[in-house]
């Protein structure tokens, strides 16, 4: 009687702690946003163009994952050689492929709202093989 007593409690103890992993398992939510497209040429970046990327308003806790496509728009091939934040919550996911005239490369961003609450504006600057400059991207979060 006290073993089957004992393996009851020990059942319940464990779908308990199962629970309590999966409701803390549960704070980073994954959500993704709309694809957007961005065009990139020599003469874009030496002109100092940039891009502003708008996540809107999330909620705070959640990661938000914003694929990009960032089309050739020139006439030399290009590949990413870095991508950098100005803040560790942004995260830019590529890989450093060769892109041909009028080809195109997926980016992603994914941005990391555990305690960021408020307005942001970040930037990303993008160094590519066309130019010794960076391209900048501005990106806005509202997190609530």
């Amino acid at each position: 009687m006290q073993r089957a007593v004992s393996k009851y409690f020990s059942a319940a103890a464990l779908i308990v702690s199962m629970l309590a992993a999966a409701s803390c398992a549960g704070g980073k939510k994954t959500v993704q946003a709309p694809c957007r497209r961005i065009l990139l040429s020599d003469s874009l970046i030496l002109a100092h163009r940039s891009d502003t990327i708008d996540f809107g308003r999330i909620n705070e806790g959640e990661v938000v994952e914003m694929p990009l496509v960032i089309v050739n728009a020139g006439d030399k091939p290009f590949v990413i050689l870095a991508a950098e934040t100005s803040c560790g919550c942004l995260d830019p996911i590529y890989e450093p492929v060769p892109v041909q005239p009028g080809g195109d490369i997926s980016l992603t961003l994914r941005f990391r709202s555990a305690g960021e609450a408020g307005t942001h504006l970040k930037t990303i600057h993008i160094l590519t093989s066309l130019a010794p400059e960076r391209y900048r991207l501005v990106v806005s979060a509202d997190v609530r």
